[in-house]
């Protein structure tokens, strides 16, 4: 057995992260990771039969899931784990933003590549964000992609819990399922507009205690 957290949007709250243990089935081929995606959607349906999940990743057995990927969704032409990684500003104040037109792999590894240096910021098209609350950013970006694209974004609506099976809460911070349940949030509560056109009163959807771990929201 294993565990993965999971995101919920009710309609209600912003989100709600739960932790769900699943069987895991251990090996990197495409067939044991889809095998995972399986599993962990049984496993939510035991605990929540009457909620919808979707799996938001490249490993996802939905073309919509695959499709909002951070690696394969863009805003303005390019791809958001590509601005996510070029907008780090470093305790040294380098940023590399370059790699903006690169395709996501090649960003997140030239990242992953250099000495470990503690993240100041975020800058983007010219503006700070400040790094709390902790996804703050990656959500603010992400779902102002998901706006740009409506064809895909009005489809999460439907569902009600979201997933990504590559996402570990032991090691990582950011999440598109956690994005994707807060704009599925916003879209139920017509408040879409309101909110990525106003950054402090898109951080207040970070208070108050959302996790079965630990807050996110951390001055």
């Amino acid at each position: 057995m294993a565990e993965k957290m999971v995101f919920i949007s009710d309609g209600i709250n912003p989100f709600y992260e739960k932790l769900i243990n699943y069987t895991f089935v251990p090996g990197f081929a495409p067939t044991q990771r889809k095998k995972n995606v399986q599993n962990l959607n049984a496993a939510i349906s035991a605990v929540f039969p009457s909620l919808k999940t979707l799996e938001i990743s490249t490993k996802s057995d939905s073309e919509l899931g695959r499709q909002l990927s951070a690696f394969n969704l863009k805003l303005n032409g390019k791809y958001v784990e590509s601005i996510f990684q070029s907008s780090k500003v470093f305790e040294d104040g380098t940023q590399h933003e370059f790699l903006i037109d690169k395709k996501p792999i090649e960003a997140k590894r030239y990242i992953q590549s250099l000495p470990k240096r503690e993240i100041i910021k975020f800058r983007f098209n010219g503006v700070d964000y400040p790094i709390n609350p902790k996804s703050m950013f990656y959500d603010f970006i992400y779902i102002k992609a998901l706006n740009n694209n409506p064809e895909l974004a009005l489809k999460l609506k439907e569902f009600d819990v979201f997933t990504d099976i590559e996402f570990n809460y032991k090691k990582s911070i950011n999440c598109q399922a956690r994005a994707c349940a807060i704009y599925a949030y916003l879209l139920k509560t017509n408040r879409v507009q309101e909110f990525i056109n106003d950054l402090e009163l898109f951080k207040t959807l970070y208070e108050g205690n959302h996790s079965d771990t630990v807050s996110l929201f951390d001055f």
